[in-house]
């Protein structure tokens, strides 16, 4: 009778957690993006093939910004991997090789998150899209994500308040000679950039 007893409250259980952890999920979002393609017109025949020379962009759900993220952020201990937007990864796809200032991003697709550091440092960490895959790792727990490639951030403060955040590709003036570009984000009253050339051009 203790073992029937015992069953039926075990199964009864499992069905409770069932019922709050369903096996599925669906969501349908918005999802933001900045692009810079690089073009070869000399190369236009008609085929995108020959004309389209290079493309980089970040692609994203943006969060609103919340008053208490600034007191959190204060308390959030140095080496702590943070989500970086919400939903799914954020994301950055280039086709060609990245110079982040002495760091090299090899062309291919991340998933983006941020890093915390000592004091006011923070940092961006590029992670293999197919190592998160095959990890099948949301973009929850990037604190769980092995590996990844380290990109400096410089954070600044601002006067004007980002409703919600915003990830930007900026070309330098001179783009066409240089192959520089900004990566610009805002957040609250809060800015950081990395600037990267893009390689092989």
């Amino acid at each position: 009778m203790f073992r029937v007893s015992s069953l039926v409250l075990v199964a009864a259980s499992a069905l409770g957690l069932f019922a709050q952890n369903p096996p599925h999920a669906n969501q349908n979002v918005e999802r933001a993006l900045s692009r810079v393609v690089f073009f070869d017109w000399s190369k236009s025949n008609g085929s995108t093939s020959n004309l389209v020379r290079s493309e980089v962009f970040v692609e994203y759900g943006a969060p609103t910004w919340k008053a208490e993220f600034e007191a959190a952020a204060t308390r959030i201990p140095a080496g702590t991997r943070l989500r970086l937007g919400k939903d799914t990864w954020t994301t950055l796809e280039t086709w060609n090789d990245l110079d982040f200032g002495g760091t090299k991003l090899p062309a291919g697709s991340y998933g983006l998150c941020l890093s915390k550091g000592e004091g006011d440092a923070w940092s961006l960490i590029a992670f293999d899209r197919a190592a998160l895959f095959a990890q099948r790792l949301e973009a929850n727990w990037p604190a769980e994500a092995r590996g990844g490639i380290e990109l400096p951030l410089t954070v600044t403060r601002s006067d004007e308040i980002a409703a919600a955040m915003e990830l930007r590709l900026v070309p330098a003036a001179d783009v066409d000679e240089s192959h520089a570009v900004t990566l610009e984000l805002a957040f609250g009253p809060l800015e950081a950039k990395t600037g990267f050339k893009v390689l092989g051009l």
